[in-house]
């Protein structure tokens, strides 16, 4: 795997994090977004950061013991 692949992936993940906390917090959803769809969006890419992250460390532990 490329270090390109590789850093782009961690920076995928990290704003995928970075991008669900935000809307959990309220920063980035009009005020009006109910709670629940506030839960769902934010949630859900916090859930997606968290897989993104975990397939990286399976491609990395898998390639270094290749």
């Amino acid at each position: 795997m490329s270090a390109f692949r590789t850093g782009l992936g961690y920076v995928v993940a990290g704003t995928m994090l970075l991008l669900g906390a935000l809307i959990l917090g309220g920063f980035l959803l009009v005020p009006e977004t109910t709670a629940t769809v506030r839960w769902a969006l934010g949630g859900g890419m916090i859930l997606l950061g968290v897989y993104r992250s975990y397939l990286l460390y399976v491609e990395r532990k898998e390639s270094s013991h290749g």
